[in-house]
């Protein structure tokens, strides 16, 4: 099967995937929309006897890889682009898209027919795993198709449909709230100045980049990357990097607080909907981890090991 995705063979095609105008953002929407659509509307009307896990599972999967696409080109532009109005327009669309996408993927229930019909049918999958290049694909398709249908039940689906409603609310409102959070950082003007002593051991492709106060001197350094990390990396002055670190920290605060907070207490809701005791359960029951406990049991164990390893550090840095 073709690939769905375009071909980005060159750094130029790769570049041309990012709209320059906020137009260009509107049709780029539009059009992954469309495109989204149209390839669902494909899917709903093939006749359940001729339905199989090439032409819907398949086909759905790679609609919903191409149209996730188009949402991580907005997310790149809404924290990357230097002209404001592209950057809420491209936050715009991301808060569109994921809607969409909760909507007519994460949450849509003819889809979810038709991939319960695919899963049950134990043939079709007996073959789909023969047919398989090998046994070890095969068993993969089987696993991804199981994860996916649990992936279904997360989001809802498995809810009457008062309670699915409102699991769908608090998904769409927990995502404009994670996008507002994220933009208030992009959007934070935080600014430390340091002297050129201060910032000993910085380089000049960094420092050339910093703007400077004609007047004091002093370089007035934001928590852009390329400023952060720049600092952070080479800058001898441990007192500069403790500040930078701290300010880098603390972006889009107290802004970003109340926002925060309604995450946390949607998210709480979300998972207390969906038959979880918390977000952590809901969050990690598709991770490895698979529980709270699992997680904490891992960080906990590498704590004694990481703090043996620091010890050793400490003493050659001592030393030197």
């Amino acid at each position: 099967m073709a690939t769905p995705f375009p071909s980005v063979a060159s750094a130029e095609a790769i570049s041309n995937l990012f709209p320059r105008t906020v137009d260009g953002i509107t049709a780029a929407v539009a059009a992954a929309k469309e495109k989204a659509t149209a390839a669902l509307q494909t899917i709903y009307s093939i006749p359940e006897a001729e339905r199989t896990f090439g032409n819907t599972a398949l086909q759905a999967d790679h609609a919903m890889a191409v149209f996730s696409t188009t949402s991580s080109i907005m997310s790149v532009v809404k924290s990357t682009s230097v002209e404001k109005e592209m950057r809420d327009a491209a936050s715009k669309a991301v808060v569109e898209l994921s809607e969409f996408s909760i909507d007519n993927f994460q949450t849509n229930r003819t889809l979810f027919k038709a991939f319960e019909f695919v899963a049950n049918k134990k043939a079709e999958m007996a073959k789909a795993v023969a047919a398989a290049a090998s046994e070890e694909s095969g068993s993969r398709r089987s696993y991804w198709m199981g994860d996916t249908m649990d992936s279904f039940l997360r989001n809802g689906l498995g809810l009457p449909d008062a309670e699915f409603d409102k699991a769908v609310e608090l998904k769409k409102a927990i995502s404009k709230l994670s996008t507002e959070f994220d933009r208030n950082i992009a959007e934070d003007k935080t600014c430390v100045e340091f002297s050129e002593e201060e910032l000993k051991g910085v380089p000049p492709s960094v420092l050339g980049g910093i703007t400077r106060d004609e007047k004091t001197g002093t370089f007035q350094c934001k928590m852009d990357y390329p400023t952060f990390f720049g600092i952070m990396r080479n800058c001898e002055v441990a007192e500069t990097r403790k500040k930078m670190a701290i300010a880098f920290d603390q972006r889009a605060y107290p802004v970003n607080i109340p926002v925060l907070h309604s995450v946390i207490a949607k998210r709480h809701q979300l998972a207390s909907l969906l038959g979880f005791a918390s977000y952590a359960e809901y969050d990690l029951a598709s991770k490895m981890a698979k529980s709270p406990a699992t997680a904490k049991q891992f960080v906990e164990g590498l704590i004694p090991k990481l703090q043996q390893k620091w010890e050793k550090e400490y003493e050659v840095l001592k030393q030197n």
